[in-house]
């Protein structure tokens, strides 16, 4: 990602201090500093990462080589297998994370690859799940360097012969890129959207704990069967990773659900694996001088992966969302990712700057999460429009509909419900009186009740509302009509209970979502 954020300013740490002391072997360290594992494995393969380089584990920075002249020795043997999986839940978001694009210590960052850039595709919230068929194959070992007769080149050396271990450090990091596993990708990202709870309840169950084949057509049959509800929609894109860009025989028909058996095909055909997982060693496994200690709390190294997990967290939340609703939060979403990688190389270094953009990020995450919830909130208000009885239809008893119960209203205070009420009463007179009610209110109702005061109150029935919308539900206004019993009198009082537009983005009157504004 290219920004141009500048990075919050970082308090200095002296040089010297880095490496940390000398640990006698045997002595556990204390709570401040950090024991670099010596071989990682499974790291995310960065853009511009090769076999030799060095890479700072505080920093994430990628270095120059120490290493001599070496061999690779390669992988021999590789397989293919299919994995289908769905996420529906949070945690799963999470794990779906922590695999996919978290490295160790600081290392990697917030930098999405080429392999991870499906991860821009997924959704998941009370209305979303996301389902993820994937077709790998993929060398059973690593590519790795020779460690046999491995040596540091001559400059290397001569900085560790001369004790200037910081100099080496601040040259080629702490660990170097000794191996990396080559995979092939085929991942088709099925998105599940619902305007009702109840119906993507019904096509989790309809799928069931293990998720169809997607890849035969017997588990496209499946799965078409189980999204069959007409209250579901699915969005679909197709990410492959070791594709040749010029692969030939590709199906001349597009990419899709019941397409997908012909392209998987035509990738295992066509695939050559590349880089995708790499495998660092530190330093101290060619020359124990190198200390593998770092004067640095273990937490917070944890805390820089929490705040990562949750910026990554954080642009799925917003993309779960309409894409009318997204623009309330989608410059400040960006410009805290920018904030987070334009200071990436000081968060562990600079623990004030580090807690900042945590919390930023946590509060910016808790306010996208709430906005999610309120648009699951409207759209079971909408679901109960249903109830609500029809235009000019006479009803001759009080009724509540909708609900003005807020199920995350601990967690999003701002999200008030307000209410109008209006009466009005007229004592007897020959023949029938009639009465119109016209109440606004400052943004969508989410409840409203006509109450009949008396016990021979006549009729009331709706009129034809504001905005040639038949429902009271999630319009701004409630536009009711009363009528006494013959030669009788009544009284009766009209509530609303709304919630301010300012809340609702985009907020169109009698509707969840606005139309998505049109392409300048």
């Amino acid at each position: 990602m290219s920004v141009n954020t500048p990075p919050l300013e970082a308090s200095q740490v002296a040089s010297e201090t880095l490496t940390g002391p000398a640990r006698v072997p045997g002595e556990q360290p204390d709570a401040s500093t950090t024991t670099l594992i010596s071989d990682l494995a499974n790291q995310p393969w960065q853009d511009g990462y090769t076999l030799g380089k060095g890479i700072n584990a505080v920093t994430g920075v990628l270095c120059g080589s120490a290493l001599a002249p070496y061999t690779v020795v390669p992988a021999q043997y590789s397989d293919s297998r299919d994995e289908f999986s769905s996420v529906t839940s949070t945690s799963e978001v999470e794990r779906l994370i922590s695999g996919s694009a978290s490295g160790s210590y600081n290392i990697g960052g917030l930098n999405l690859t080429a392999s991870t850039e499906y991860l821009n595709q997924v959704k998941q919230s009370k209305l979303d799940m996301t389902i993820l068929a994937t077709s790998l194959v993929s060398f059973r070992d690593y590519d790795t360097i020779e460690h046999n007769g491995l040596q540091f080149s001559a400059e290397a050396k001569q900085l560790l012969d001369e004790g200037k271990l910081q100099e080496f450090r601040n040259l080629y990091g702490d660990y170097y890129l000794g191996g990396h596993k080559r995979m092939a990708t085929f991942r088709a990202v099925y998105t599940i959207s619902s305007d009702t709870e109840e119906a993507l309840q019904e096509v989790k169950v309809a799928i069931g704990a293990k998720v169809p084949d997607m890849f035969t057509a017997e588990g496209v049959a499946a799965f078409k069967q189980a999204t069959s509800n007409s209250h579901i929609s699915i969005s679909f894109s197709l990410d492959m990773q070791g594709m040749p860009p010029n692969a030939p025989g590709r199906p001349p028909v597009p990419a899709g659900v019941e397409t997908m058996q012909q392209y998987q095909q035509w990738f295992l055909n066509n695939c050559v694996p590349v880089p995708d997982r790499g495998e660092l060693f530190h330093y101290s496994q060619i020359d124990h001088r190198i200390p593998t200690t770092l004067p640095i709390s273990p937490d917070i190294f944890v805390a820089v992966g929490q705040l990562y997990s949750e910026t990554y967290l954080l642009r799925i939340t917003l993309h779960s969302l309409p894409s009318t609703w997204q623009s309330t939060y989608a410059s400040q979403v960006q410009k805290q990712v920018a904030q987070v990688n334009a200071n990436a190389q000081n968060l562990v270094d600079d623990e004030p700057v580090l807690q900042v953009l945590s919390a930023q990020t946590t509060a910016l995450l808790t306010d996208v999460d709430n906005l999610n919830h309120r648009y699951i909130f409207l759209q079971n208000i909408r679901k109960m429009q249903a109830t609500e009885p029809p235009v000019s239809v006479a009803q001759g008893s009080t009724v509540r509909y909708g609900t003005s119960v807020y199920p995350n209203e601990a967690q999003d205070p701002l999200f008030v419900i307000k209410s109008a009420t209006v009466s009005h009463a007229e004592s007897w007179e020959m023949g029938h009186m009639e009465h119109d009610f016209s109440l606004p209110a400052g943004g969508p109702i989410v409840q409203w009740e006509l109450k009949q005061n008396r016990s021979d109150n006549g009729v009331w029935w709706k009129n034809h509302q504001h905005n040639n919308v038949d429902f009271v539900l999630l319009n701004n206004s409630a536009e009711i009509r009363c009528r006494s019993d013959y030669d009788r009198g009544y009284d009766n009082t009209l509530t609303v209970w709304y919630v301010d537009k300012s809340l609702i983005p985009n907020y169109t009157p009698g509707k969840v979502t606005a139309s998505a504004p049109e392409a300048e």
